[in-house]
């Protein structure tokens, strides 16, 4: 039996049942029983239930009438709303960021670029997920606490997409190292009207790979507006 406090057993709960949820070990549409994952768990079912309202708050479970609980579905509505949010958000924190790395900065971007390779050569997807997410939060936080807490949950968020995305597919990861060398690239010659271009080219190829698993004529309204406003970060150069 588990045996910390009320508190740290609702975040122990909660945290299992996220990292199984964005890293797709439990799939969309999974449902599953309350009672049976607090015993799993070794935990008693009320911090469960508390750990569940949380990440149903989240968008990433429901509870249904007996309780049972339901992981949320992959949709082409919410990759596109995601990944609209996450290229303005990330272009304007890109855009504001890059004239303040320094050689150090981008040593250690690079040294992470290297690592990704060395991961993806195996599709060691476990590995090259850590250290590209310090990868690209590295590029992109630091311009306030709100913005950084908000990138930070819709790129965690967006790990149920990109694994789908990658999947066992040579060309996505290719085309995926591709874009991070010539985004690392930009930012060492500090060429904001690339780097921005790249992140949201980045960020297009990867929900329009998903759209073609889930809904080939779903149309992404939504990112391709937000690719539009990027354009003004371009303009001001």
């Amino acid at each position: 039996m588990y045996t910390e406090e009320p508190k740290q057993l609702v975040e122990y709960a909660r945290e299992r049942l996220r990292e199984a949820i964005l890293t797709n070990q439990l799939k969309a549409s999974d449902s599953f029983s309350q009672v049976q994952l607090a015993r799993e768990f070794g935990i008693s079912r009320t911090p469960l239930r508390e750990a569940v309202r949380l990440l149903e708050h989240e968008g990433l479970a429901t509870v249904n009438f007996n309780r049972r609980v339901t992981v949320s579905e992959l949709t082409p509505k919410d990759l596109d709303s995601l990944y609209a949010t996450r290229i303005l958000l990330e272009s304007l924190a890109l855009h504001t960021n890059i004239t303040k790395m320094d050689q150090a900065f981008l040593e250690t971007s690079r040294q992470r670029l290297l690592d990704m390779r060395e991961f993806e050569k195996v599709h060691d997807v476990e590995n090259w997920s850590k250290v590209h997410r310090e990868f690209h939060l590295q590029l992109v936080l630091g311009t306030g606490a709100r913005i950084d807490q908000q990138i930070q949950h819709y790129f965690d968020h967006s790990e149920r997409y990109r694994r789908l995305y990658l999947g066992d597919s040579d060309r996505n990861w290719n085309k995926g190292m591709s874009d991070h060398s010539d985004l690392q690239h930009a930012c060492e010659t500090g060429d904001r009207f690339n780097a921005v271009r790249i992140l949201t080219k980045h960020y297009e190829s990867t929900a329009f790979g998903v759209l073609e698993v889930i809904d080939p004529n779903y149309s992404p309204d939504l990112m391709i507006a937000a690719k539009t406003m990027t354009k003004g970060l371009i303009f001001l150069e």
